[in-house]
Parts: C-alpha cells; sequence; structure tokens
C-alpha cells in the first residue's frame, strides 16, 4: 500500500499500476532467484514512466528518514 501512496503522491500524472493476478513461482524460477521457494502468490504489475531522481535524490535513497515531502506521507517510505 505504501508504494502505491508514495508513487501517486509523487508522480500524480505519470505510471500506472497494471493490476493483480496469481502466479506460480516454480523450481526453475527459484533456481535463479535467492531465497525464493516454490508456491503460488499474488503479484501486483506496476509501470514506472516517470523521470528518475537525480544524483543528489539518489545519494540518499537508503536513508531510513529521508524524504522529499515535508511533513505529508504515511512514514517510512
Amino acid at each position: 500500500m505504501n508504494l502505491a501512496v508514495n508513487a501517486r503522491m509523487r508522480c500524480p500524472r505519470e505510471g500506472s499500476s497494471r493490476g493483480t493476478g496469481n502466479v506460480t513461482l516454480d523450481e526453475e524460477f527459484c533456481k535463479k532467484v535467492r531465497n525464493v521457494y516454490p508456491e503460488s502468490m499474488c503479484c501486483w504489475r506496476v509501470r514506472d514512466t516517470g523521470h528518475g531522481m537525480d544524483g543528489e535524490t539518489l545519494d540518499h535513497i537508503f536513508e531510513p528518514f529521508f524524504t522529499q515531502r515535508g511533513r505529508q506521507g504515511t512514514g517510512l517510505g
């Protein structure tokens, strides 16, 4: 939910949610991806058509309290 809220706030006219569906991860797929096991799960597809981040923003993206939204938002994103 936080992904959708953040995207809506930062890119109100760009990007789209492409829907949900069921997906089954098979043995072959799980051999390629670490810590993933064969199972069925829900998949949410999101398309980002935004312009990206500038270098200054990229330097801070892993700081837990970094934000560009002021007092808006849902908490840690």
